[in-house]
């Protein structure tokens, strides 16, 4: 890439600041841009700092005043016009990643601007495209959970390594990325990798509706059940649209990880030490928007499963229902308090 490069990370949650604390550490390599909520930008300014701890314990600390923050896109042109993004990493929550894309869709004939879908779910960069022409849209995965220890300091609390679409800006923004300490690799099968990460992502749901963190939760085998058999049944609507999705566990066969989360205890916490390993403090992003009361992304996780059943004509009564228990605890606020037993009661599986 011959010049610095413009990145904006539209949503400064965990993730967003995350990367950007990352990538604001490297002023030589890129120019970063965070949008985010001015409330939130209030208590980062009175903590003075951002910073990100990775798993291997390097930090990163960026001062306030060094900091590019807006509390819009408009705010951002307003401040830089004529200026546009050399990268747009979109880390908003899914349900407002069409009023993202309305507030980007500005540069949408501008083929120097490439955006880059990192969220949950499996369709946002398919949904994107239909909102830009010419610039390019490209697929992201953000594999790690983070967490805030305190105000403006975000922690890694899980593995693995971010991905992005193996393309020429793709490559590019992953060399960025690496030099900025966030692991990361490119694929050219980003659609099995989504697939995938929705598979784990299964999990976020029973986390939420247990209130318990993940680590708790995957020890809990009653918990573990309940995501064991929303695998079972994406599997099935995977084999029937012809989805291959990528292992999440090295060198683990897709079709017996359903098996290996229902055994007991003693068996499981012995072979799944790389599935355990993670913060204990780690919370999945539905615990989270159940806790401050947001609404949730089920739709776009269980609710995908129920959704590509029926287009094949195969019935997902489990995620169905874990979409039904979640829409009951969101109307009435909190996070759930079910244990896992009621949870499978519920989900007549006992």
């Amino acid at each position: 890439m011959s010049h610095k490069p413009t990145i904006m990370v539209l949503g400064a949650g965990f993730i967003g600041s995350y990367l950007g604390a990352h990538l604001a550490n490297k002023p030589d390599l890129c120019t970063v841009h965070l949008i985010g909520r001015q409330a939130y930008f209030t208590t980062l300014q009175s903590a003075g700092s951002l910073s990100a701890t990775s798993q291997s314990r390097t930090n990163v600390t960026i001062p306030y005043d060094k900091l590019n923050l807006y509390d819009s896109v408009d705010a951002f042109c307003t401040a830089h016009p004529g200026v546009h993004p050399t990268y747009i990493i979109v880390t908003v929550k899914r349900i407002t990643a069409h009023r993202a894309y309305a507030d980007i869709k500005r540069w949408g004939e501008n083929p120097n601007v490439t955006v880059v879908t990192m969220m949950n779910g499996v369709r946002a960069a398919d949904e994107a495209r239909e909102f830009f022409r010419r610039c390019d849209v490209n697929e992201g995965m953000w594999p790690f959970n983070v967490i805030e220890t305190e105000t403006g300091h975000f922690e890694q609390a899980s593995g693995g390594d971010v991905f992005v679409e193996d393309s020429e800006k793709g490559r590019a923004l992953a060399g960025i990325f690496r030099e900025s300490g966030i692991p990361t690799q490119v694929s050219a099968d980003m659609h099995g990798i989504l697939y995938g990460k929705l598979l784990i992502n299964l999990h976020n749901a029973i986390s939420a509706l247990t209130g318990l963190p993940i680590q708790q939760e995957l020890s809990t085998r009653s918990a573990r059940q309940v995501w064991a058999h929303c695998i079972s049944e994406a599997l099935e609507i995977y084999r029937a649209n012809g989805i291959n999705p990528v292992s999440f566990l090295p060198h683990v066969p897709l079709s017996i990880i359903p098996y290996l989360l229902s055994l007991p205890n003693f068996l499981f916490l012995r072979l799944a030490t790389r599935m355990l390993s993670i913060d204990p403090r780690a919370t999945s992003s539905m615990y989270e928007d159940l806790r401050k009361g947001r609404p949730t992304e089920i739709e776009y996780l269980q609710g995908e499963i129920v959704r590509m059943g029926h287009e094949c004509g195969i019935a997902a009564p489990v995620c169905e229902r874990v979409v039904g228990l979640v829409k009951d605890v969101e109307g009435k606020g909190g996070l759930g308090k079910l244990t896992g037993e009621m949870i499978l009661d519920a989900l007549e599986l006992i």
